[in-house]
């Protein structure tokens, strides 16, 4: 059987982990218990060490996602389980049927979804649950950018869902404690616009650099076919400029605006541009960048159907 090590990380959590421990140690399926105390100035430590658990202390405070990688480091285990300190009402069943599916080669990551008290609404955030189980080569294959601070859960979870073809997400009724509860209104706020920051980071750092090749490709089609389509769109101003109607209106509306500043000289110079060119012109002008326009937009889509057509499984490495 694959072994399982649950991954703690805690800075001065020593009134809340014991409940954590206590149902953790419940489980038959994690093998190690591994707590990473981030720089605590509590009582964590002597709290910790009445568990017959693996305590490591780390000098100063590193941020979680650091932690955890410095937990992971010290353990040779194929499954990892990624708790949180402060959880509440944590059951071991709960624990387990995250730890489960990841163990069954059902899928290479499976996240215990919270109810999240700021945003309860948003999916995006109540998934960025620190409650995770996941084969170890997911974590090793993440860039090192995402190991650092509350980067982690948004790296994990774009990581899963381009390389690992998804993560599971699983309902459970446990919470973790608020950040305003924990800190007060000022720590607390500061705590969590710095989280939700890191969260922003993570995603535009995946989305620019580390989505896959054949993602990056589609998405620079998609803006190469958008770009040639604005540009044969440009030749209706040129039609209108052409046709009777619309060249006098063009005119009107500059002379009217010459009219009441009569100093403008970017005016001026439209209306000796207008004045210098026929209609006859301004057709050619437009049917010339319409046709180079289309055909640009053809070649495009063309690409872009040739990359949806053979798209295939990304490599599971960045």
């Amino acid at each position: 059987m694959k072994k399982v090590a649950a991954i703690i990380a805690a800075y001065n959590e020593g009134e809340r982990i014991s409940g954590v421990l206590t149902q953790l140690l419940k489980s038959k399926l994690i093998g190690e218990i591994i707590v990473v105390d981030d720089g605590s100035t509590d009582q964590t430590g002597k709290v910790v060490n009445t568990f017959p658990v693996k305590y490591i202390k780390l000098p100063k405070n590193r941020g979680k996602a650091a932690a955890l990688d410095y937990g992971i480091k010290s353990t040779d285990a194929d499954i990892l389980f990624l708790c949180d300190a402060d959880l509440k009402d944590l059951n071991v069943k709960d624990a387990e049927a995250v730890i489960k599916p990841v163990i069954t080669g059902e899928t290479g990551m499976a996240i215990s979804k919270l109810s999240n008290l700021i945003l309860p609404k948003w999916t995006y955030s109540s998934h960025l649950s620190g409650q995770r189980a996941l084969r170890r080569e997911i974590w090793e294959n993440l860039p090192d950018f995402y190991k650092k601070k509350f980067r982690i859960e948004t790296g994990l979870n774009e990581y899963a869902k381009h390389y690992e073809n998804g993560y599971l997400c699983i309902n459970k009724s446990h919470a973790h404690t608020n950040k305003f509860l924990k800190f007060g209104f000022w720590e607390g706020l500061y705590k969590m616009a710095s989280m939700y920051t890191d969260v922003l980071l993570a995603y535009l750092r995946f989305k620019i650099m580390d989505v896959p090749e054949q993602s990056r490709l589609l998405r620079t089609q998609i803006a190469k076919s958008t770009l040639s389509a604005l540009f044969a769109g440009l030749s209706g101003i040129f039609f209108v400029l052409g046709s009777s109607a619309g060249y006098r209106t063009i005119m009107n509306f500059f002379w009217k605006a010459l009219w009441h500043n009569p100093d403008a000289s970017p005016l001026i110079w439209c209306i000796k541009f207008l004045t210098h060119y026929t209609l006859h012109t301004f057709m050619i002008a437009g049917v010339i960048i319409a046709s180079l326009g289309i055909m640009l937009l053809g070649h495009n889509l063309f690409g872009l159907v040739v990359l949806l057509k053979n798209r295939k499984t990304t490599n599971r490495t960045i």
